[in-house]
């Protein structure tokens, strides 16, 4: 519309991608569910965390799309698992989120 974005506006625009200058606002995505659930989402992969229930699942977001094989104790993905983890807690602590 063409109005500023005010200051306490924290998301970004995307005019770039639905003028098709570019695929993607974010590189990854993340969310949260009560107490019960924290995740990250990237084009790849997909990590939860659920506190309350001390579970964790990874999903290949290409090669299952419906979410039916949780990788997350597949040894050769541990770094990639490591990687989710850290980027996902490091999302936690700028958000004061001591729930995990």
């Amino acid at each position: 519309a063409g109005a500023a974005i005010p200051p306490s506006v924290q998301g970004r625009s995307l005019k770039p991608v639905l003028n098709g200058q570019q695929e993607q606002v974010y590189d990854a995505v993340f969310a949260h569910f009560m107490d019960s659930q924290r995740m990250i989402r990237t084009s790849e992969w997909k990590y939860v965390v659920y506190p309350q229930a001390k579970r964790e699942q990874l999903f290949s977001v290409k090669d299952d799309p419906d979410e039916l094989q949780d990788l997350s104790k597949e040894a050769s993905l541990s770094p990639i698992k490591s990687r989710l983890k850290s980027r996902l807690l490091e999302w936690r602590q700028e958000r004061s989120d001591s729930t995990l």
